[in-house]
């Protein structure tokens, strides 16, 4: 069971009422117009990227090849049928 100390400690601190966090020596906050260029940095420079070589892509249906198909069917047409030449479509077979 949690004691009270155990919730004071983990809450943030709050300074005491009268007194302005940047005169005890806090920066204060800039401008989201001035933090921009700084937002984010990447770990490696983005020059030394490259594209990455396509790779051979797999069947549209690949999905509907691999899964049991379900059980449920469109005006007595199985949805794996019904859905297989769209799927084909989107592959340009």
């Amino acid at each position: 069971m949690p004691h009270e100390s155990d919730a004071a400690s983990s809450a943030p601190p709050v300074p005491p009422a009268g007194r302005d966090p940047v005169e005890d020596g806090a920066a204060p906050d800039a401008p989201f117009d001035r933090r921009t260029a700084d937002f984010y940095s990447p770990g490696v420079s983005l020059s030394r990227l490259r594209p990455r070589p396509d790779v051979a892509a797999a069947p549209a249906d690949l999905l509907l090849r691999a899964l049991e198909p379900p059980p449920v069917k469109v005006r007595h047409i199985p949805l794996v049928d019904l859905l297989r030449k769209p799927y084909r479509e989107l592959n340009g077979d």
